[in-house]
C-alpha cells in the first residue's frame, strides 16, 4: 500500500475533475459543414484551469428545441490537458470528417441522459445546424451546453443565425442567416473564458485550413487572436466582384464581393455601400457583417437562395431602403443600391463623364473603396463592362489594392458558373484568375480555361506536388512530382481548385475545364 498511495495522489492531481462553471469553456464549434453533418460536425473545448481534466461521464446538450443529449462514455479518461484545446467530434474517422486526427472523443451515437451509450444509431445526437428550424420568425435557441455528471453547467453558448431575440444570452446574429459552409466560428484567443465567449463580438469565422478537404478551422489547436474588427484605412476592404447584369430580376440576383486586405477579421456593421450613379442610393450595414482576414465576403440584394441565382453564402443582404443613419424598410424593394444603370447612360451625348459605381464607406465617415466604369459610354479609366454587355455574368478583379482596382487593366468577365441559374462568377471566392502573387510569389497557371493540359511557372522555384479538388472539395487527383505539363485531361468540364505545394509554402488557384 505504501507504494500505491502516492501514486493515486499523482493521478488524482493530474486527472482534476472540473467542478466550477468556466472551468472548461466551448471554443470553437463547426455549426455546417460542407457534405455529411454526421459526419464533419465538432466542437472544440479549452481548459482555463492548471490541471488536466477528465470530462468522462460529462453531458454534452444541443440546445435547440429538438435537441438530444449525449453522455460522454469511455472506459478511459477523457482528458482535455491543462490550459490547453481538445476537439470531440461526430466521427473519429479522419477519412470521413474531413482530416482531424486529434480528436479526444466521439459522440456520434445516441445516448440519452442518463442512458448506455448505443454505438450506431446514428441520427440523435447533438447537432449544431438547425437553422431550417428558425423560418417563420422563430426565436428559439440553438447551442452547446456541457454539464458534469452531477448536473453542475460548466459552459453554454447560444446562437440564434439571426433569428433569436436574443433572450438567453444568445450570440444574437451569430453566425448570419445562411453563413458559409465549411467555416468553423472560433473564440477569440484573447478571450478564452466563460463571460467572454457569451459576446459575439468574440468570435469571428475561421481563416486556417485544416485537413485534407479544404475546410477551415483550427480543432483542437490554438485559436486565432483577432486583435480588434475595425478597419480604419482605405484599401483595408476592397470590392472584388460585383455582378452588374444578372440574368433575371436584378432585385434579387445583383451581388458585390469584397476581400479583406488584413490579417484580422473585419465588422461592417455601421459601413455604407453605395450606389455612385446619378440616382444612386446609399444602404447602410445594420447588423454584424464580418469579413474574415485575408478573406471574402459577398453582399447581395437578396439572400434567398432560391432566388438569387444560387449564391453559397450571403453575409449581408442590402435589398431594401435604409439611407444612411434611417431604420431599414424590409420589404420596400426598389430604393436600394443598384449597380447596372446602363440604360441612362444611351442618352445621345458622347464623352459625358456620366458614371455607375459602388462605394463603400466605414461607420466613421472614410470611404475604404470605390469602383467606378460607364460602359464606354464616357472616359472612365474603367470602361467596363461593354456597352450591351450580355447578362448573366459577374465582372471580377484581378487584384487586392484599392487603387489598381480603379483601372480597366484590373478587371475580366466571370467564366466559371455558379449556383442553380448557371450565372458566371465566383462570389465568396477566389476569383477566375491565372495569376496570384502570395507566399510563393507570382504564380502563373495557364491556359485557363484549360482543354486537357495545365502549366504551373512560380518566380520562387518549382513545386513540388499538387493536389487539385473539385468544388465540392472532393480531392479528384494528385501529381506527385514536378511536370512542366500536367495532364489533366481525365477531369470533367467544370471549376477546381489546384494546391500548389512547393518548399517555401502551399497556395490554392482556380481554374476551369472546358
Amino acid at each position: 500500500m505504501k507504494t500505491k498511495l502516492p501514486i493515486i495522489a499523482l493521478l488524482l492531481g493530474v486527472f482534476a475533475f472540473a467542478q466550477n462553471p468556466g472551468d472548461i469553456i466551448v471554443s470553437e464549434i463547426f455549426i455546417d459543414p460542407n457534405g455529411n453533418e454526421r459526419e464533419r460536425e465538432w466542437f472544440e473545448v479549452y481548459n482555463t484551469t492548471g490541471a488536466d481534466i477528465d470530462i468522462n461521464g460529462w453531458v454534452i446538450n444541443d440546445e435547440s428545441s429538438s435537441g438530444r443529449a449525449h453522455v460522454i462514455v469511455s472506459t478511459t479518461p477523457v482528458l482535455v490537458p491543462a490550459n490547453d484545446y481538445a476537439v470531440l467530434v461526430s466521427n473519429d474517422d479522419a477519412t470521413l470528417n474531413g482530416g482531424i486526427t486529434n480528436a479526444i472523443y466521439e459522440y456520434g451515437y445516441d445516448s440519452p441522459i442518463g442512458g448506455p451509450a448505443t454505438p450506431g444509431m446514428g441520427t440523435n445526437y447533438p447537432t449544431w445546424n438547425n437553422e431550417s428550424t428558425y423560418a417563420n420568425g422563430s426565436t428559439n435557441d440553438d447551442g452547446i451546453r456541457l454539464e458534469t455528471g452531477t448536473g453542475t453547467v460548466i459552459d453554454q453558448i447560444l446562437y440564434g443565425f439571426g433569428y433569436s431575440d436574443g433572450n438567453g444570452g444568445t450570440l444574437n446574429d451569430w453566425p448570419a442567416m445562411g453563413a458559409a459552409q465549411d467555416v468553423t466560428y472560433q473564440l477569440d484567443a484573447a478571450t478564452l473564458d466563460s463571460a467572454s465567449n457569451d459576446i459575439a463580438a468574440n468570435w469571428s469565422p475561421s481563416t486556417a485550413m485544416y485537413g485534407t478537404d479544404m475546410l477551415v478551422g483550427t480543432p483542437g489547436t490554438a485559436n486565432n487572436n483577432s486583435g480588434g474588427t475595425a478597419a480604419l484605412g482605405p484599401g483595408d476592404i476592397v470590392i472584388t466582384e460585383i455582378m452588374i447584369d444578372p440574368n433575371g430580376s436584378e432585385d434579387e440576383r445583383e451581388y458585390v464581393e469584397v476581400y479583406n486586405t488584413t490579417s484580422a477579421p473585419i465588422d461592417m456593421m455601421g459601413w455604407t455601400i453605395g450606389d455612385s450613379s446619378s440616382s444612386g442610393r446609399a444602404h447602410e450595414i445594420t447588423t454584424s457583417t464580418i469579413v474574415p482576414a485575408n478573406g471574402y465576403a459577398v453582399l447581395a440584394a437578396n439572400g434567398d437562395a432560391t432566388l438569387n441565382g444560387g449564391i453559397p453564402s450571403v453575409a449581408y443582404t442590402y435589398g431594401f431602403d435604409s439611407p444612411p443613419g434611417g431604420t431599414p424598410t424590409p420589404g420596400m424593394g426598389s430604393q436600394f443600391p443598384r449597380f447596372n444603370n446602363e440604360s441612362s447612360f444611351d442618352d445621345g451625348t458622347p464623352n459625358d463623364n456620366e458614371i455607375d459605381g459602388v462605394f463603400l464607406v466605414s461607420g466613421t465617415g472614410t470611404e475604404i473603396d470605390r469602383v467606378e466604369y460607364d460602359y464606354g459610354y464616357g472616359t472612365m479609366p474603367i470602361g467596363f463592362p461593354m456597352m450591351g454587355f450580355s447578362g448573366g455574368g459577374s465582372i471580377e478583379s484581378n487584384t487586392f489594392d484599392a487603387n489598381a482596382n480603379d483601372l480597366s487593366s484590373a478587371w475580366n468577365a466571370a467564366t466559371a458558373t455558379f449556383g442553380s441559374a448557371s450565372q458566371l462568377g465566383t462570389p465568396g471566392s477566389r476569383n477566375t484568375l491565372s495569376v496570384v502573387s502570395e507566399t510563393l510569389g507570382t504564380i502563373k497557371l495557364f491556359p485557363n480555361p484549360s482543354q486537357g493540359e495545365i502549366s504551373i511557372t512560380m518566380d520562387n522555384g518549382q513545386w513540388d506536388s499538387l493536389t487539385i479538388y473539385n468544388v465540392t472539395g472532393q480531392k479528384v487527383m494528385n501529381v506527385s512530382q514536378f511536370s512542366e505539363i500536367v495532364n489533366v485531361a481525365s477531369l470533367k468540364t467544370g471549376t477546381y481548385f489546384v494546391k500548389i505545394n512547393a518548399a517555401q509554402g502551399t497556395e490554392t488557384i482556380q481554374f476551369l475545364m472546358k
